[in-house]
């Protein structure tokens, strides 16, 4: 792991867009909608369509897979059911959600991923059957460039698969990074990547969620790397301040994603900040984020895969 930060990413479209009732009690973010569920299917398809064009305008590769109209209602966030690496693994997690479970549709992604070399899937499905959950990198925030993982512990994100997942990727016990965090009301924050973003020199993080034992040790860690850290309240937090994310393109030109909402309950000084590190990319998901109870980075799934052709480039 060297390269934090992605050009290409795979995003699901959200073709039956809705509530689901099976997350609800563990995502406070989700609201439900009294609205025609055609209504809110359209508007958020408008949304994805949207944020794929100022993408790909930016010169970033975007992967779109589609699941028909099957009762999916959380497809749009791909990147719980699955994590790629840059040895060219691929790495299938558990999830919470007995519906969420079928949109690892895993045939549809490897054939989309042709381009890309992959060496070994490591399948960790088995174990929702026990009862044990990690939901890739809503779970864990990897800082990929020091081999390090961060994790908060959920009913969705499970102290033993964190350390099954780590050991599979070679992250050393000492950086192993698992806390815990809640809300104003005591409620466990459900996924890391609500409360926290690593870009390749900055990191965006909600200090006051994490529980007063562990938060010395997470953030004495983060100050270890030499990041510029960004720390946001959990009113900014609610409004998915932390789910961000640092991309870049082919000419390794650096953006930050964010939502419309996030962007406008940062500080000036705090985007600021912010812009040192890459173009803001601003997508307008109100609909998505309200219903679904995720935002930009929860519908990106980071493709770090070698790619074949650089294989038959480099002979």
């Amino acid at each position: 792991m060297h390269r934090q930060t992605a050009n290409t990413v795979v995003m699901v479209k959200p073709e039956r867009f809705g509530f689901n009732t099976e997350t609800t009690d563990t995502n406070f973010f989700q609201k439900k909608s009294n609205e025609n569920s055609d209504d809110i299917t359209l508007r958020a398809n408008l949304e994805f369509e949207k944020m794929v064009r100022e993408l790909e305008n930016k010169g970033i590769q975007v992967i779109t897979l589609s699941f028909g109209e099957e009762d999916l209602p959380d497809a749009v966030f791909p990147n719980n059911w699955f994590v790629t690496f840059e040895n060219g693994d691929l790495i299938l997690f558990p999830m919470y959600s007995p519906k969420r479970r079928r949109e690892r549709k895993t045939e549809i992604l490897l054939k989309k991923l042709s381009q890309f070399r992959i060496n070994r899937i490591y399948d960790f499905t088995r174990y929702e059957s026990d009862g044990f959950f990690l939901e890739g990198t809503g779970s864990v925030v990897l800082d990929r460039i020091n081999k390090s993982a961060y994790a908060c512990e959920s009913s969705r994100t499970s102290r033993v698969l964190f350390d099954v997942f780590c050991s599979t990727i070679g992250i050393s016990v000492n950086n192993r990074f698992f806390f815990r965090a809640y809300d104003n009301n005591g409620r466990e924050i459900y996924h890391t990547n609500v409360i926290m973003s690593l870009g390749e020199n900055f990191c965006v993080i909600c200090e006051e969620c994490i529980h007063q034992k562990d938060r010395e040790r997470i953030m004495n860690s983060l100050a270890e790397t030499g990041r510029n850290i960004l720390s946001i309240n959990k009113t900014q937090m609610h409004n998915f301040c932390a789910n961000i994310l640092q991309l870049e393109n082919n000419r390794h030109e650096k953006f930050i994603l964010m939502s419309s909402n996030a962007q406008n309950t940062f500080k000036p000084d705090q985007m600021d900040l912010l812009k040192k590190h890459g173009e803001i990319i601003s997508a307008e998901v109100n609909t998505i984020e309200k219903v679904g109870g995720g935002s930009v980075r929860c519908m990106l799934a980071e493709i770090f895969l070698p790619s074949l052709s650089n294989k038959k480039n480099n002979g």
